[in-house]
């Protein structure tokens, strides 16, 4: 049965998509499969490991606001490596958030109740990167996460704030 690990901060430009895309290749470099998550609508996880021809509408979005289909087909192997899947992003999932938290019958649990059984069942390891910000995506990625890392910029003590904010 796989991990779910997310990465997150409330402060931004502390390492949360470079620790991601290390934690991810040194696992997949010990054999392990692993799937990413781009939850940040900068989308900078999806530029480093989403192949060049990904159909827009199988993205995060998709997954989100979509009606439930099999997990499996917003997945897509990484363009580099070949123990590493991605659910890529795109910049417009950034407007979704606000209907997504309206919708009481889902929003928090979506994440997790659309993605969950599947990436256990498929994935040693699946890491979610987080944008910098405690909002709804932040939120769901945590619910969906079995261990949460929050990095912190040594000596920065808006680093320490976005830490305690995240606890």
């Amino acid at each position: 049965m796989g991990r779910i690990l997310a990465v997150s901060n409330n402060k931004g430009g502390v390492g949360k998509t470079t620790i991601t895309a290390n934690l991810a290749h040194a696992l997949a470099n010990k054999n392990k499969k692993i799937l990413l998550i781009d939850a940040d609508s900068q989308c900078n996880l999806s530029s480093f490991f989403a192949p060049n021809d990904l159909p827009q509408d199988k993205t995060l979005y998709g997954l989100l606001d979509g009606n439930g289909e099999n997990p499996s087909t917003y997945i897509y192997l990484s363009r580099e490596y070949e123990r590493i899947s991605i659910v890529a992003n795109k910049p417009e999932t950034a407007a979704l958030e606000p209907d997504l938290a309206r919708r009481q019958d889902l929003g928090w649990f979506l994440l997790r109740d659309r993605l969950r059984t599947y990436a256990t069942d498929n994935f040693d390891y699946t890491i979610i990167d987080t944008p910098p910000n405690l909002g709804l995506f932040s939120l769901q990625a945590m619910i969906c996460a079995d261990f949460i890392l929050v990095p912190v910029e040594a000596g920065s003590r808006f680093s320490l704030d976005g830490l305690a904010k995240t606890v």
